[in-house]
């Protein structure tokens, strides 16, 4: 059973014989090397993670990174983001942090200043390799096949529901998983433009991000209103489970003294679409910047313990949200058990 955090699936592929019908790339200069194997080659020469110490009060600076054309938190709702999370994550993983407000950025303008490790030969598996398109149902199926077949059947009927006799796991998930995707890519801004036109297709896209949380130099978590989801080779079955939306992440960064940044979107909380308050359930308005907190402190927990993703106890924060039924992921938290004590063994080496 694959248990990893939000990001590591991209580096899960590297290790595993991935089904992929694009033709072999090569990169000139780089003796003829595939752009998987300079990726993996630039992976596997990043250092291992270091420990974060656990008396010591940490100051992460959070950046608002926002498109305008859709729905967004309010001043006050950030700052009582910020707040909560502070105080849950003391509560709940043992630390004591102080997030500060960096203040709001444009999307455009944020993007516009990762351009040049977009266009790195490093990352050009992850960014032109890695997504699937949704005409390519072939590689879609194999690729969710690829995850199926790591859980148990009980452990495929909690997440997905029972299944008609003769139907094939990989055959019901991944038309299901193709109806979700294609919900989210209907989904339109304040100016009825949809949010997957061309112009805009990198702001969705969970590889570019990725990068981008490399090489942040001024914020160590973004917090940003857009959507982050895609099909993608290697995806975990928490993020299939969804329709390809990532709920947030946390992976390395290649610049700050804690070797890793966090990106939390928040566009599924915020959204008022038929899709996603459908898929949201019953998520009362005064508990939505206490639902949004709890994903933030479940992110804090691959960033500050180096936590892989867990799958029990029951009522553990470091289990991801399985669908973006987000409240009652909450309410099936028992703060406890909390916090947990992992040895150095279970710890993450890398993201």
């Amino acid at each position: 059973m694959l248990k990893a955090p939000l990001a590591i699936f991209v580096f899960i592929l590297l290790f595993h014989g991935v089904y992929c019908v694009k033709p072999r790339h090569t990169i000139p200069g780089q003796s003829d090397k595939t752009s998987k194997e300079i990726f993996y080659d630039f992976y596997k020469n990043l250092p291992k993670l270091r420990p974060i110490k656990q008396n010591a009060i940490h100051t992460l600076r959070v950046l608002f990174v926002e498109d305008h054309s859709l729905p967004a938190l309010s001043p006050k709702q950030k700052s009582a983001l910020l707040r909560e999370t502070e105080l849950l994550t003391k509560r709940l993983l043992g630390y004591n942090i102080h997030l500060s407000d960096l203040g709001g950025e444009s999307i455009r303008s944020f993007f516009s200043s990762m351009d040049k490790h977009f266009k790195n030969p490093s990352y050009r598996y992850l960014i032109s390799e890695l997504p699937i398109d949704l005409t390519d149902e072939r590689a879609l199926r194999h690729s969710i096949s690829q995850q199926v077949r790591d859980y148990s059947n009980s452990f495929l009927i909690r997440y997905f529901g029972n299944i008609r006799q003769g139907v094939l796991w990989e055959d019901h998930i991944t038309n299901r998983f193709i109806w979700r995707l294609k919900s989210i890519q209907k989904e339109k801004d304040h100016y009825g433009r949809e949010l997957y036109n061309t112009d805009r297709l990198n702001h969705r896209s969970l590889p570019h991000w990725i990068v981008a949380a490399m090489h942040l130099k001024k914020a160590d978590f973004v917090i940003t209103n857009t959507v982050i989801a895609g099909a993608r080779q290697g995806m975990p079955i928490y993020v299939i489970k969804r329709g390809g939306l990532t709920s947030a992440f946390v992976t390395y960064n290649l610049h700050n003294p804690f070797q890793a940044a966090g990106i939390l979107p928040t566009y599924q909380f915020l959204s008022q679409s038929a899709f996603f308050r459908w898929s949201r359930g019953n998520l009362p308005a005064d508990k939505m910047i206490r639902v949004m907190s709890h994903v933030f402190v479940h992110e804090l927990g691959h960033f500050l313990l180096r936590v892989p993703e867990q799958y029990n106890p029951v009522g553990s924060i470091h289990i991801a949200p399985r669908d973006l039924n987000y409240y009652r992921w909450y309410r099936r938290i028992r703060p406890e058990l909390h916090p947990f004590h992992f040895s150095r063994d279970k710890l993450l080496k890398r993201y």
